[in-house]
């Protein structure tokens, strides 16, 4: 249910051309970390647009969770792989229009358009039953399991879409969104035209946020103190209360997540903090018990950021019935 965790994540990202020297540190760091439970400490070297698509390794099929797969690219073709959830809203409609766009298709594109659905949710067995039900198989389907393409790609927050043309280049990442007319431009592709906007330039992004999150405020140390002092009390006092208080409700959900997380950042250019400070409620079941929990977890924290003394940046609020 709401579990505690307290980690140090230490991260940092590197253009896809320092890929080598982003190998060596890792491999030089693993031996200081191993065996320090809760600490990680790992630099990526992240791919976009005008990068050459590196093959993602370690998904699993729907049909067998337990052998480790790659998603490779097949040169001559057009392939976009679209980072997705059962349990986000704003997923479904684009993995719908995938599905049409395949069907609708079909003939014209053949084998030379490929649609990837890799599903960031809990385990397998969940994506298959929805897109049984939603009918949803005419893309291909992979689960991220143990793969560390998020990170690889940096991949925040879904859906998020990775293009990549005939030649094995990534030529847009971001929201599907931004793409407002998919099917054109994989036709373009196909024809060795090339496709612009925001998410094409090379080592770019479209900067789309992750839903229901805000940006990064600008901090003092004693507001970042503030917020640590909070996290501990949600973890000793709120967490626990809640626990107690909705573990009927949520033992019956296909899914239950309430978690605070804290990223603080100094930039030394301008000599100054910020904190991204998020309450994160993701609860997915029968309408009635999420009404009750939603109406518990409203009352012990507050609806909104800054009610009842907490000074949140943002709360990822999705109560999503099943």
């Amino acid at each position: 249910m709401m579990e505690s965790k307290t980690e140090l994540s230490v991260k940092g990202d590197q253009p896809a051309a320092n890929a080598d020297k982003v190998k060596r540190f890792n491999e030089a760091v693993k031996p200081l970390i191993e065996g320090i439970e809760g600490v990680s400490i790992s630099v990526n070297s992240v791919l976009g647009a005008g990068d050459p698509y590196q093959t993602i390794s370690d998904v699993t099929t729907l049909d067998d969770a337990s052998t480790p797969v790659s998603i490779e690219h097949t040169e001559g073709t057009v392939m976009m792989i679209d980072f997705w959830a059962t349990w986000c809203p704003p997923c479904q409609k684009p993995m719908q229009h995938n599905q049409d766009m395949l069907k609708e298709n079909a003939e014209k594109w053949g084998d030379k358009v490929k649609i990837i659905g890799l599903s960031i949710d809990k385990d397998a067995e969940t994506v298959k039953n929805h897109i049984t039900n939603k009918g949803w198989t005419s893309p291909i389907h992979y689960h991220r399991a143990k793969s560390n393409c998020s990170d690889v790609y940096k991949v925040s927050g879904v859906p998020h879409v990775l293009i990549v043309d005939t030649k094995g280049k990534i030529v847009f990442k971001g929201h599907p969104a931004n793409r407002p007319d998919l099917a054109k431009d994989f036709n373009d592709l196909l024809e060795g035209k090339t496709i612009t906007g925001a998410g094409c330039e090379p080592g770019g992004d479209d900067k789309e946020e992750k839903e229901g999150e805000e940006d990064s405020k600008k901090a003092t140390l004693d507001d970042i103190k503030t917020s640590m002092t909070q996290m501990d009390k949600f973890k000793n006092e709120t967490r626990v209360k809640l626990q107690t208080d909705c573990k009927e409700e949520c033992s019956a959900m296909m899914r239950n997540f309430l978690v605070c997380t804290l990223e603080a950042s100094y930039d030394s250019k301008t000599e100054s903090w910020s904190q991204n400070y998020m309450n994160h409620r993701v609860f997915v079941g029968a309408q009635d018990k999420l009404d009750t929990v939603k109406a518990k977890i409203n009352e012990a924290m507050g609806e909104k950021a800054g009610e009842g003394g907490w000074n949140f940046t943002g709360i990822n609020a999705q109560f999503i019935a099943r």
